[in-house]
């Protein structure tokens, strides 16, 4: 997906930068030979100047049916959800329903060193909470719907792996619990809190908390390449990864989002400021993900045989997103 990801932002970025219009003839061509080799299914779109001004796809949405995806397929996005996720967060911050500083214990108190761990230390992966989805039964159970009780008894059960904020370590357990704590602060679900603070506002079409694929209203299956052969994956049951990663959209989407994220949109200047400064690569839902000396900014999502990848430049305003649903290549 890097590969494939950069490639496209070396056509995009030596033209010379936005100075030039956009070199159409490359990508087709580039887009063509990935199709060609039948080892990549993706969709993709390039942002530029306030508007979607590129959007290109390979390979097959439902490979059993040979149905060809087009711009407006949608794609499970994995972990793009946790900049979702984070927004919200920022937003509940500024209707002063949180603080960053605000602790686990006073929504969890059974998740051990809770007293500890602020919403901070979710945010940026600095809790110390083991990540659920590497236990070894993750892949038994991972296609069956899971309640609420459920999920937290699995969370409960884990030990931390080091005290807060002594370290940084990627844990999906860390947006689950947030998602958990959107809804009992707003007391709706997170499907509505997501459509009501992000989806109508920025008018998303194609975005939504998914279900079960449902090829009929344009969404595609993931699959593995095995052997010449694409084979159709099991599906994650959404109902445990929640905000960490069970949302769908297409690349358009995720660039119109991105947009209104960095634009003052979806979130105020000093929430947008605390989501992107630190220190690390990993900020609060975001990723640092510079491409020569340029800073951009954005995330990574796999589940399922689903991978995607999006980034935005916020001194050009300009960005690209992929949600692919078959890769035959080393991420």
């Amino acid at each position: 997906m890097k590969k494939i990801f950069f490639s496209i932002f070396i056509v995009f970025f030596t033209t010379p930068l936005l100075a030039q219009k956009l070199e159409t003839d490359k990508l087709e061509s580039y887009f063509e030979k990935m199709d060609s080799t039948k080892n990549y299914m993706l969709s993709a779109a390039i942002w530029k100047n306030d508007k979607v001004v590129y959007t290109n796809q390979t390979g097959f949405s439902d490979v059993e049916n040979q149905t060809k995806p087009n711009s407006e397929t949608k794609y499970r996005i994995g972990s793009i959800s946790k900049t979702f996720t984070a927004a919200m967060i920022m937003k509940a911050i500024e209707e002063d329903k949180l603080t960053l500083n605000s602790k686990l214990a006073e929504f969890f108190p059974e998740i051990q060193n809770s007293s500890d761990i602020s919403i901070d230390h979710l945010l940026t992966h600095q809790s110390g909470l083991y990540n659920f989805t590497e236990e070894p039964q993750y892949l038994v159970y991972s296609t069956s719907k899971k309640s609420r009780k459920q999920m937290l008894d699995i969370i409960y059960k884990h030990k931390p792996v080091f005290a807060p904020g002594t370290k940084q370590e990627y844990s999906n357990t860390n947006y689950v619990l947030l998602s958990y704590i959107l809804e009992d602060i707003y007391h709706k679900p997170y499907s509505k809190i997501l459509e009501e603070q992000i989806i109508k506002p920025l008018g998303l079409k194609n975005t939504y908390y998914g279900k079960k694929i449902n090829p009929s209203d344009n969404e595609a299956f993931s699959y593995i390449k095995k052997g010449n052969k694409w084979e159709k994956m099991p599906e994650t049951d959404l109902s445990i990864p929640v905000g960490a990663g069970g949302i769908i959209s297409t690349p358009s989407d995720l660039m119109i989002f991105a947009d209104a994220l960095f634009s003052g949109k979806v979130v105020k200047e000093k929430s947008l400021k605390q989501m992107i400064d630190g220190k690390s690569a990993y900020r609060k839902g975001l990723f640092l993900m510079p491409f020569g000396t340029k800073k951009g900014f954005g995330h990574t999502g796999g589940i399922d045989g689903f991978t995607s990848v999006f980034v935005y430049f916020p001194q050009n305003k300009v960005g690209a997103a992929i949600t692919s649903n078959g890769v035959n290549m080393d991420n």
